[in-house]
Order: structure tokens, then C-alpha cells, then sequence
């Protein structure tokens, strides 16, 4: 069984909230396989030719949707290694001027690779939601199966991202000015983005209470 909920529920620091996003925008990404699978399995029961409409994308979303999981679960074992890395340099000595220097060194760039983490699975959630949406396109002119869990991969897609948000924010006080000034454009412009399909797709998604 997988244990992620047990170690994420242990008093230790990893995992944490930045590893828990790289596990949702995964299980976004095995959504959007279950989908396309399925839906592919259907047109071939139905003697479908290859050539018929929306077989190519759907391929070609199964594709993106195991790739990006692939990443997802990368990026998990990252956010983890990053953040325990940042905690060894605030174990440094700081008994010398430097002793201190270096080790304020040091926290900065581990500070900055535990900032590229989430900002890497932000990136990742906004593919996640670009494959979601050429899925929707296709269901214009191919009927996909368990349409539902499609809309599913979008919320958790997009939950990804608003936690991946929280962990880039928390490390921005403990950035260089230069890479602070590199991470916010790229967290404001992946906001941005990500929030314009959300809103595009929850058009779609829209149900009668």
C-alpha cells in the first residue's frame, strides 16, 4: 500500500505541502490517462478506424498526461530532498564572521532549490491543465468516456498549483534579490496563465446545483 498519507500525517518536515502538490497534480495526470484510455478503448470496441476524429489527440493527451506524471513524481522526491537540504544549512557553524558568511551563502542557494521545486510543479499543473483543455476540444467532435473525472483532473490540477503558489511565496524572504526578482515574474506570469483556464474550463465544468 501506499504509505504518502502516513508519512505526510508523521511529525517530520518532509513531506510536506510542496511534495503533496507534486502528488495531486500526479493523480491530475492518472486521471487524464483513465480518460483518454478509456475513451480509446471505446472507439476501438465501436471498429473506429485510427484516422477517426479525436483518436490522434487523444493519443497525443495519454502522451503529455505520462510524461507530466512522470515529472510529477520527480519533482515530489525533489521538493523533499531540496527542503531537507535546506535544513542542513541551518545547522551550520555560525561561531566566525566566516563561518556566518558561508552559511548564509549557502541557505540562499538551498532556499533557491527548494523555491524551484514548487515553481517546476507549477509549471508542470499548468501543462496539466493545457492537456485537460485540448481534451474538452476534442469532446466537440469525439465523445470521451468518464467525462467527469476529466473535470476532476482540472480541480486537482488546479489545486496543485494554489499550493505550489503558498510554498514559492514562503521562500521569498530567503531569496537573493535577483533570484527573488526571477521567481515572482515566473510565479505572477504562471498565475496568470493557470487562472485563465481555470476560468475557461469551469465554463465547462458548470453544473445545476
Amino acid at each position: 500500500m501506499d504509505d504518502f498519507a502516513d508519512r505526510l500525517g508523521a511529525a517530520t518536515p518532509t513531506p510536506g505541502g510542496g511534495a503533496a502538490a507534486a502528488r495531486v497534480g500526479l493523480y491530475a495526470c492518472s486521471l487524464i490517462r483513465m480518460v483518454t484510455g478509456i475513451s480509446l478503448k471505446k472507439l476501438s470496441e465501436g471498429n473506429s478506424p485510427n484516422s477517426a476524429p479525436g483518436v490522434l489527440q487523444l493519443e497525443k493527451a495519454q502522451e503529455a498526461a505520462i510524461r507530466l506524471s512522470q515529472r510529477f513524481s520527480a519533482l515530489e522526491s525533489e521538493d523533499m530532498a531540496a527542503f531537507n537540504a535546506y535544513l542542513d544549512t541551518l545547522r551550520l557553524p555560525r561561531s566566525t564572521e566566516e563561518e556566518k558568511a558561508y552559511r548564509r551563502k549557502a541557505r540562499r542557494e538551498a532556499a533557491w532549490r527548494a523555491t524551484e521545486a514548487p515553481l517546476n510543479t507549477f509549471r508542470a499543473a499548468v501543462e496539466t491543465m493545457k492537456t485537460c483543455q485540448d481534451l474538452f476540444g476534442v469532446s466537440k467532435t469525439t465523445p470521451l468516456k468518464a467525462e467527469s473525472d476529466l473535470g476532476a483532473a482540472v480541480e486537482l490540477a488546479h489545486a496543485a498549483s494554489r499550493v505550489a503558489r503558498l510554498n514559492i511565496r514562503a521562500n521569498l524572504l530567503e531569496l537573493s534579490e535577483e533570484n527573488r526578482k526571477v521567481a515572482t515574474e515566473e510565479w505572477r506570469g504562471l498565475a496568470g496563465e493557470m487562472e485563465h483556464l481555470y476560468a475557461a474550463l469551469s465554463e465547462s465544468l458548470s453544473v445545476a446545483p
